[in-house]
């Protein structure tokens, strides 16, 4: 689930491009499949209009995929958002 190029502005949705979920079934985790479907969806927010940064959320504590997302370069705002830890991803121009 991803918000794509919102209007700034927008109180509702701060941010222009932010992944709101990434599901992969537990049976089939750890096998490449988040990864890959993620360097799919970066080099798309990558390429929009306007984008600079790409954002997404995770829920805190052990088990969560903070590594996950840390590992494709994503970093900690110090944003909390509806009790999530939000993360920010800079995107290369």
């Amino acid at each position: 689930m991803l918000s794509y190029n919102v209007p700034p502005g927008n109180p509702e949705a701060p941010f222009r491009y932010f992944l709101w979920r990434l599901l992969i079934d537990a049976e089939y985790q750890r096998r490449g499949y988040g990864r890959a479907a993620m360097g799919l969806v970066i080099d798309v927010v990558r390429n929009s209009p306007g984008a600079t940064d790409f954002f997404t959320s995770v829920h805190p504590g052990d088990g969560g995929p903070a590594p996950f997302y840390r590992s494709l370069g994503f970093e900690a705002t110090g944003r909390v958002d509806d009790g999530e830890d939000v993360y920010r991803l800079p995107l290369a121009v």
